[in-house]
C-alpha cells in the first residue's frame, strides 16, 4: 500500500488469497484512494466467486500469456477514466 501512494497505477493485479491481507481487502483500501483504479483478480480456487469479487474482472489460474493479456485489456476497458490531479 505504501508503494501505491508514491506511484501512478492504471491497473492492480492481485491474487484473491494472500497472507496478511486478502486481495479484496487490498483493493478496498486502494480504491478509497483511487476509485477509478482498474482491478484484475487472479485465483486458483475453483468455485463460486465471493461477494468481494463482484464487479471486478477475474482470471483463473493456471492461465496463458494470451489469457493474461486479454484479461488485462478487459479490466482496463472496464475502468472509468482516471481522475488526474490538477497542477
Amino acid at each position: 500500500i505504501e508503494l501505491f501512494d508514491g506511484q501512478d497505477f492504471d491497473l492492480v493485479i492481485s491474487d484473491v488469497i494472500m497472507p496478511e491481507m486478502t486481495g479484496p481487502e487490498l483493493v478496498r483500501e486502494l480504491k478509497r484512494r483511487r476509485p477509478d483504479l482498474a482491478v484484475l483478480f487472479v485465483t486458483g480456487y475453483v468455485g463460486d466467486e465471493g461477494e468481494d469479487l463482484v464487479g471486478h474482472d477475474l482470471l483463473r489460474k493456471p492461465f496463458t500469456v494470451h489469457a493474461l493479456a486479454t484479461a488485462v485489456a478487459t479490466a482496463l476497458a472496464h475502468s472509468p477514466e482516471p481522475q488526474r490531479k490538477a497542477g
